[in-house]
């Protein structure tokens, strides 16, 4: 009965710890593609000029 309660509960952890790896690389390429568009809208903005 413990034994069984504390595998499910290493196995939410594990489950856990992935979504936050996850999260953290949609967050990574979310601010990747920020910059890429703020570089982008500054560019026309120089050619607009």
């Amino acid at each position: 009965m413990h034994f069984s309660s504390l595998t499910s509960r290493l196995i939410l952890i594990v489950n856990e710890a992935k979504y936050l790896q996850l999260y953290e690389v949609f967050v990574d390429i979310w601010c990747i593609r920020d910059k890429f568009l703020i570089a982008g809208n500054k560019a026309e903005y120089k050619q607009a000029s």
